[in-house]
């Protein structure tokens, strides 16, 4: 069994993905939600930065992490986190980044 811990994390875009997704700019730096799959909710930071680099991240800087509530994603407030965390369950990892301000 597996539960899915959320990184909230803040870098700079670089490029270079090794995966497809919708991803931002070159060079902009924005905050970010790394989903992870994992055995147990510990934070396990080197396994979450390999992912940000994964996505094309670099001067990657954590703001800490938390496992999510399954039954949390009903709520309106938190109903958008709903596609991620599925995410997460089918291939282990799912990212959410928020424009550059």
């Amino acid at each position: 069994m597996f539960t899915v811990v959320i990184y909230g994390f803040e870098g700079k875009y670089i490029g270079n993905s090794e995966y497809e997704y919708r991803n931002p700019k070159h060079g902009e730096t924005h905050k970010c939600l790394l989903f992870l799959a994992q055995v147990n909710d510990e934070g396990i930071y080197e396994d979450a930065l390999v992912e940000c680099s994964r996505y094309g991240f670099a001067e990657v800087v954590f703001q800490g992490h938390g496992e999510l509530q399954a039954e949390v994603l009903d709520a309106g407030r938190y109903r958008e986190f709903s596609e991620p965390y599925e995410e997460a369950k089918r291939m282990g990892r799912a990212l959410v980044y928020y424009p550059a301000s």
